[in-house]
């Protein structure tokens, strides 16, 4: 009960912050543009490198116009390992931040509609809360990410077998889809401290 507490005092703080600090909500044309982000994670505990991340932007015309797959870097996946021995829904939730911040010039302002197919992962985006304190983590930096972009974020399913950024994700860039988009190199940090993230590690 302290905890919640202390997790509900916090909350509550940084909404007094944002509300007191936050500039008026700008309508224009922009916000009549929706860009969609398909986003995947995989875990293979198997393979040489067994996590990595995947996503893929549509414009507001429908086309594929980016997409990244990355591995995670071996200090990173221990710091994913540490808090989970099988992080598959941290690491359906990292991608979407990724994702926003590498593809912010394009969504500043914008409505964005985000396709999951992990539920869990979905659901802590909808309450902005997750299950785990690397999930937390990585929520409330998508959240401060949201704010500071000011883009309208929307979440919904998509069925894995119909998700375009699955075969990113696992390193596979061959898929028709893919063919006329840029793939951008998308560099992830050593530690997610160099994102700015804490709360998510003991020290």
């Amino acid at each position: 009960m302290i905890r919640i507490d202390e997790q509900l005092k916090s909350a509550l703080g940084t909404l007094r912050k944002h509300l007191v600090s936050s500039r008026h909500v700008s309508i224009n044309r922009d916000i009549n543009e929706t860009w969609i982000i398909f986003t995947d994670g995989a875990f293979e505990p198997s393979n040489a490198q067994p996590a990595s991340i995947g996503g893929v932007l549509v414009n507001p015309n429908g086309q594929v116009v980016s997409f990244f797959g990355a591995y995670l870097p071996e200090p990173l996946l221990e710091e994913f390992l540490s808090k989970s021995k099988h992080p598959i829904y941290e690491l359906e939730i990292f991608p979407s931040l990724a994702a926003v911040k590498l593809w912010s010039a394009n969504i500043v302002g914008k409505l964005v509609v985000h396709y999951l197919d992990n539920d869990a992962a979905r659901s802590a985006f909808v309450r902005a809360h997750a299950s785990t304190d690397l999930g937390a983590a990585l929520i409330a930096e998508y959240v401060e990410f949201e704010y500071k972009c000011r883009f309208s974020p929307w979440f919904a399913r998509v069925a894995s077998h119909s998700n375009p950024s699955d075969e990113p994700s696992r390193m596979n860039f061959e898929a028709p889809w893919l063919r006329q988009a840029n793939k951008v190199e998308l560099v992830l940090p050593e530690h997610l401290s160099q994102w700015g993230i804490i709360g998510c590690s003991d020290t």
